[in-house]
C-alpha cells in the first residue's frame, strides 16, 4: 500500500501477542504438572508486581502526546520507542503523525494528507517520498501544534469533565457498530468452549478416561495453543481475520459436537463403556485446541484498528473490560452447567455457540486487510464499502 492511502496497521506484531499469552498458558501448565498449585501461584503473583514496575517506566504512545499538544514529549515518545534513538533517527516518521493529527484535528478524511504510518523504522526508500519542502511544513505545523498546547490541554481538561459528548459519540455509528461486532466476537468466543474448560482440563480429560495422563495432555495443549498462534501470525495477511474466524468457528463447531455425541454414547449412564477408545476424544480435543487458540487473538487484532481515534481509548478500554467480564463468568459458570445438562450436553452447548459465531461472522465481520484506519471507519459509518470483499 502507498504511502498516500493512510495509517494502517501491522498484523505482525498485533498477532505476535498471542503468542506471548499462548507461551504463558504453556509455562503455567508446565509449572503446575512439575511443581505444586502453591508453588504455581506464588510464582504468578509475583508477575503482576514486575508488571506494574515495568509498565510505570513506559512513556505515553506519540500520537496521545500529540493530541494534547505535548509535542516535544511525543517526539521524544517516539525515540523511546524506536530503542532510545535520536529526533534526527525518527524526523520523517515523526512529520507523518503530525501531520495524521492535525487532520484528525480538523476532521479531514483526506488520504493525501495522512502518511502511512508503520512500526517500522523509518527507511531511506520511504525518505525519498518526502522532500525537504514537505519536512519544512511538518515542522512548522509541529510548532504550531506546540504554540497551542495550552489552549489544547484546557480544551482536553473541559472534554474529560464533559463527558458526555463521548459517551454520545461512543452511540454513533463509527464506534457502535465495531464495538458491537468486537464483544458479540469476545462474547461467542468465551461461551465456545476452550475459555470454559482450561481452569479445568484435567477434570475434563478425567471424564473422558485419560486418567493417567490428564496432566501431561494438559502441557500438550500449551503447546497446540502456540502451533495456534504461530499459524495465526504466518497466515493472517494472507488467508485474512475473517476467513480463520470462519475456519476455526466451524472447526470448533464440529469438533464440540462430536465430543458431546461420544460423552453421550460412550459415557453416559445409559451408554456403552465397552466401546470407550481414548484416542478418539483425545483426537477431538487436539484440534480443538489448535482451532481456539488461532481464534484467540483475532478480536484483539481487531481492536487496534476498528476503533476511530475520537473514541478508541474508552471502546478499546471497555472492550477489554467486558472481555474478562465474559471470561470470569464462563469460567465460574463451567462446572454448574456440567452438572445440570451432563458433559454432553455441555459440548452440544459449545458447538451451537460456535455455530452461532459463524453465521454472525459471516455476516458481519468484513475482510480488512490492507486497509487504512480511514477506510475501515468510512466502512463502518456506512460511507464506503468498496473493497471490503466478504470472501
Amino acid at each position: 500500500m502507498d504511502a498516500e492511502e493512510g495509517i494502517t496497521v501491522n498484523h505482525d506484531e498485533a498477532s505476535w501477542l498471542g503468542v506471548v499469552v499462548q507461551s504463558s498458558f504453556f509455562i503455567t501448565y508446565i509449572m503446575g504438572t512439575v511443581t505444586t498449585w502453591k508453588t504455581t501461584a506464588a510464582i504468578n503473583i509475583c508477575l503482576p508486581i514486575i508488571t506494574v514496575i515495568y509498565v510505570s517506566q513506559m512513556p505515553e504512545t506519540p500520537i496521545w502526546l500529540l493530541s494534547r499538544g505535548r509535542v516535544k514529549d511525543a517526539e521524544r515518545s517516539l525515540c523511546w520507542l524506536r530503542g532510545w534513538v535520536t529526533p534526527d533517527v525518527v524526523k520523517e516518521e515523526f512529520s507523518q503523525l503530525v501531520k495524521y493529527n492535525n487532520s484528525t484535528k480538523k476532521g479531514i478524511m483526506d488520504n493525501n494528507a495522512v502518511i502511512q504510518l508503520t512500526v517500522l523504522n523509518a527507511s531511506e526508500e520511504a525518505a525519498e517520498h518526502y522532500d525537504q519542502e514537505n519536512i519544512h511544513q511538518s515542522k512548522s505545523e509541529a510548532e504550531q501544534t506546540e504554540n497551542n498546547a495550552t489552549h489544547a490541554n484546557e480544551e482536553d481538561s473541559q472534554e474529560s469533565h464533559c463527558s458526555l459528548e463521548t459517551w454520545k459519540e461512543m452511540l454513533r455509528r463509527p464506534t457502535l457498530r465495531p464495538l458491537i461486532l468486537v464483544n458479540t466476537y469476545f462474547l461467542l468466543l468465551n461461551f465456545g468452549g476452550m475459555a470454559a474448560i482450561r481452569p479445568y482440563m484435567v477434570h475434563v480429560f478425567r471424564e473422558y478416561g485419560m486418567h493417567d495422563e490428564a496432566e501431561w495432555i494438559t502441557v500438550g495443549a500449551g503447546v497446540l495453543g502456540l502451533l495456534g498462534s504461530v499459524t495465526l501470525v504466518l497466515t493472517v495477511n494472507w488467508l485474512g481475520k475473517r476467513l480463520i474466524s470462519l475456519l476455526c468457528m466451524t472447526g470448533n463447531a464440529v469438533c464440540c459436537l462430536l465430543l458431546g455425541v461420544y460423552s453421550y454414547v460412550v459415557l453416559y449412564p445409559d451408554g456403552v463403556p465397552e466401546h470407550q477408545v481414548t484416542w478418539m476424544p483425545l483426537t477431538l480435543f487436539i484440534l480443538f485446541f489448535f482451532f481456539s487458540s488461532a481464534l484467540f487473538q483475532v478480536p484483539w487484532m481487531m481492536i487496534s484498528e476498528v476503533f476511530p481515534f475520537r473514541t478508541r481509548g474508552i471502546a478499546t478500554g471497555l472492550s477489554a473490560a467486558l472481555y474478562y467480564v465474559f471470561l470470569f463468568t464462563t469460567s465460574k459458570t463451567y462446572l454448574d452447567m456440567e452438572s445440570s445438562m451432563h458433559l454432553h450436553g455441555v459440548f452440544f452447548f459449545f458447538s451451537v455457540v460456535n455455530s452461532v459465531a459463524f453465521v454472525f461472522l459471516y455476516f458481519r465481520l468484513p475482510r480488512m486487510e490492507g486497509k487504512s484506519l480511514e477506510e475501515i471507519e468510512a466502512y463502518f459509518s456506512g460511507q464506503n464499502k468498496k473493497g471490503f470483499l466478504k470472501k
